[in-house]
């Protein structure tokens, strides 16, 4: 007898709609899945063949991504798991017009990556390169010339093709590099960084990196660069925001005159060196130091006497708030000739008002020793009024030794006002290790 079998109870449970969603979906899977499948046969046996025969589409690739003349001496392929990888040789990006290498890869290893087919955009899951050779220069009208981009730092530059491309792809590793740094706006000798190790991870506009490298032994240890940022353009940086890192255990700070420009004349200073700096909407936002230096001459202003110090140690920082300044140090200590010293300190200078006059604002403490200072506050790029308060402190705290002592104040009184007349209002503050001075010239 035959059977006939019946509908499902579980299935008509529910609406046709979404029977016919599912069965929809289902197919839809099983297409994509063929697709895949059938993409992967084609990558295999047509795509690899003939680009192993043919390096010149490649190579017209390239140069149509990146804007750049390319020139490939070798090609391989295979597979890095299910993403194709391509492996090249003898990689030389030119110059535009010029025909001259400006950048030269000896091996690459190139991970495609399949959102290439989504984004219509040659992308790759990781770029690797072996012991490149970069060279990059600026000329004597100050723009940059790296890998054959221009870039002038006073112009936006609408044409930053390579850059963007680079910035697309998920992971970028280089192994063992060599850069060179030329400077023909400072007339300065070529600078050398070897045995460069660089990673960069692009996450949409997310990009952090880091480097390390060995620069002259004469000028400094192996350095150690990091960097996290959001929302960078080579052709726009207004919207940049982000932070940057950097270490140098050892460095002869003098004698990177000759390439940097040192934010103050540094006639010798030696030591290890970690800096961090933070930036928002293309704008400076904070610059931290820890310092460990020795034998330091400097002169911080043009009008200012030289500072010279046998050791200096200790965190330094800036930051700016709006029209807020602040300048501040933690466990700073120096020591100088004629038994020159300040033991660790912690000082916060907070300056309001116009960036030209910063008129207003106040000292903060946790423990103060005039002395020291009064022998150095000359050479410091402070307010005219600020120096004349502190060369004048003696008087005013009645301390023969220079110093602020004894036990910490409680509320309001632990803190105290020194105008330009170096006059004392709540005397409290300054018998405590922690205080605060007014910073606001006197009527």
């Amino acid at each position: 007898m035959p059977s006939v079998r019946a509908p499902s109870k579980i299935l008509a449970a529910y609406p046709s709609w979404l029977l016919t969603t599912a069965r929809a979906i289902r197919v839809l899977l099983l297409a994509a899945i063929v697709a895949f499948c059938l993409l992967l046969l084609a990558v295999r046996f047509v795509v690899f063949p003939r680009l192993e025969n043919n390096r010149d589409g490649l190579t017209q690739l390239l140069e149509r991504q990146i804007g750049q003349p390319v020139e490939i001496d070798a090609l391989a392929t295979g597979w890095d798991g299910w993403n194709p990888r391509v492996e090249l040789k003898g990689v030389r990006i030119l110059e535009r017009g010029g025909g001259s290498p400006a950048m030269v890869l000896p091996a690459m290893r190139l991970t495609v990556a399949w959102t290439s087919v989504l984004f219509f955009d040659l992308r790759f899951k990781e770029l690797t390169i072996d012991q490149p050779q970069l060279s990059v220069r600026r000329d004597t009208a100050g723009k940059l010339h790296v890998a054959g981009l221009t870039i002038d730092p006073a112009e936006s530059n609408d044409d930053q093709r390579l850059a963007d491309w680079l910035l697309r792809q998920s992971r970028i590793v280089v192994h063992d590099a060599a850069i060179v740094w030329r400077d023909e706006l400072r007339a300065a000798a070529p600078l050398s960084l070897a045995h460069v190790e660089f990673r960069l991870e692009n996450s949409f506009a997310h990009h952090r990196f880091g480097l390390t490298g060995d620069p002259p032994t004469a000028l400094a240890s192996p350095l150690d660069l990091r960097g996290d940022v959001t929302g960078v353009s080579l052709a726009d940086w207004s919207g940049a925001s982000g932070r940057f890192y950097a270490r140098l255990d050892y460095a002869d700070v003098a004698a990177w005159r000759s390439w940097l420009p040192l934010p103050v004349p540094i006639k010798s200073g030696t030591g290890a060196v970690r800096l961090w700096f933070q930036f928002g909407h293309g704008q400076a936002r904070e610059l931290v130091a820890d310092l460990v230096l020795a034998d330091v001459q400097a002169r911080l202003g043009d009008d200012l006497p030289e500072l010279t110090l046998d050791r200096l140690e200790g965190r330094v920082g800036w930051r700016v708030d709006g029209k807020q300044r602040e300048f501040f140090t933690r466990q700073l200590a120096f020591a100088g000739r004629d038994e020159l010293r300040l033991d660790p300190t912690d000082l916060k200078l907070t300056l309001r008002g116009a960036p030209e006059t910063m008129d207003d604002g106040y000292l903060e403490f946790d423990h103060l020793e005039l002395a020291p200072l009064r022998r150095v506050v000359a050479a410091l790029p402070l307010p005219a009024h600020l120096r004349e308060t502190i060369a004048g402190s003696q008087r005013a705290f009645g301390k023969p030794r220079g110093d602020a002592s004894g036990r910490r104040a409680q509320g309001a009184e632990s803190r105290a006002h020194l105008g330009t007349a170096a006059r004392l209002r709540g005397a409290a503050g300054f018998r405590s290790p922690a205080g605060a001075v007014s910073l606001a010239p006197a009527a």
